[in-house]
């Protein structure tokens, strides 16, 4: 086994290493209200002269990036008035929020009101509508599939739902939040249902997290031999070189 073997299985441990971190991150957040789950995305290359020790894993693999899967959750009734959800568009819909770190996008609509009857997030970050941030009156509250915001029956503003040229170029601010430039940002989201009275659950599958977490714990595994078995074939490379001294 030369070098370049050394150097596959190195680049093999970094992403499984990699891949087993995402998974981990996933299944803490299968309870999560609106988490998209991620992945890891390899590119594999063959490094000239290296021995086929492992079969598929016998290549340099390297974690190149890290993609986002924006389908939609399961979709479960509150019947709260200030829980929202949105369906539709391939799950590439987004309420925005107004955050001491800028604009931010979610697709958690576990809302509530705080003192000054402004529409917030969980942690007080405010929701945006039609013109700012959603002040509602006293009354009876309701949203249409429009998104449209009443209250006893008076239309009062609107929710400002938006969706992204390429979904794939948001960053993740936290468990359920996005961020973006302006340019990947467009007003229109098409075929869009706003839900009242319900929210959108984390699409983790977690069975099939499981399942790949384990595979990536047994190819770590082989790997891991498969280095020290380099590690002692290196050695004896070793001690007759210096006996032959």
């Amino acid at each position: 086994m030369g070098d370049n073997t050394l150097y596959t299985v190195y680049l093999g441990l970094q992403a499984r290493q990699t891949a087993v971190d995402i998974i981990a991150n996933n299944i803490a957040n299968s309870s999560t209200t609106g988490f998209k789950s991620d992945v890891a995305l390899f590119r594999s290359y063959l490094t000239a002269g290296a021995k086929g020790a492992l079969g598929d894993v016998d290549r340099s693999v390297l974690a190149e990036m890290t993609g986002t899967n924006f389908t939609e959750g399961i979709f479960q009734r509150t019947g709260r008035e200030l829980d929202i959800a949105l369906r539709g568009n391939g799950g590439n819909s987004f309420f925005a929020l107004q955050t001491a770190q800028g604009p931010r996008y979610t697709r958690n609509g576990n809302f509530t009101l705080n003192s000054a009857r402004q529409l917030v997030a969980q942690d007080g970050a405010l929701v945006i509508g039609a013109n700012g941030p959603i002040t509602l009156p006293v009354g009876k509250i309701t949203i249409d599939e429009q998104g449209q915001i009443y209250v006893d029956n008076r239309q009062v503003d609107r929710l400002r739902i938006v969706s992204f040229k390429d979904p794939q170029k948001l960053g993740k601010d936290g468990a359920s939040r996005f961020m973006s430039d302006q340019q990947n940002l467009d007003e229109q989201p098409k075929a869009i249902t706003v839900m009242q009275g319900n929210l959108e659950q984390s699409n983790v599958n977690g069975m099939k997290e499981v399942g790949l977490m384990l595979r990536m714990l047994r190819e770590f595994e082989s790997l891991e031999k498969l280095l020290q078995s380099i590690a002692h074939d290196l050695n004896g490379r070793v001690v007759r070189e210096v006996g032959k001294l």
